[in-house]
């Protein structure tokens, strides 16, 4: 349990640390961190509009995997608790890369006018 535990930190860490950084423009449009999906990598404005809309969903869904990894660590039998707090993680980051899609799109129109 303390693989899985840690695994979770690891996640929720770099989900969020990266998504944060994109949206704030310090990690810029590139070929290897931050969310991959087309619509994001079509210019830096739909890149930064892209991250800056999945911020919230992504942030909630790290917040999730920290206290599944908590509780993973703190009671070491719970394996149900760990699968729910993976598959919220990956729930809610799909919703943020929805959400970014339309706001990276709008964003690269705009640009593009």
């Amino acid at each position: 349990m303390t693989a899985a535990a840690v695994i979770l930190f690891v996640l929720a860490i770099t989900l969020v640390g990266t998504t944060v950084l994109a949206a704030g423009g310090v990690v810029r449009l590139n070929r290897f961190a931050g969310i991959r999906v087309h619509s994001f990598l079509l210019s830096q404005e739909a890149w930064q509009s892209g991250h800056a809309a999945a911020l919230l969903p992504v942030t909630l869904g790290g917040l999730i995997a920290v206290a599944g990894g908590v509780v993973a660590l703190v009671r070491p039998g719970s394996v149900g608790v760990v699968v729910v707090a993976f598959l919220l993680l990956f729930a809610l980051v799909a919703w943020g890369i929805l959400r970014g899609d339309r706001a990276a799109l709008d964003a690269h129109a705009a640009s593009v006018e």
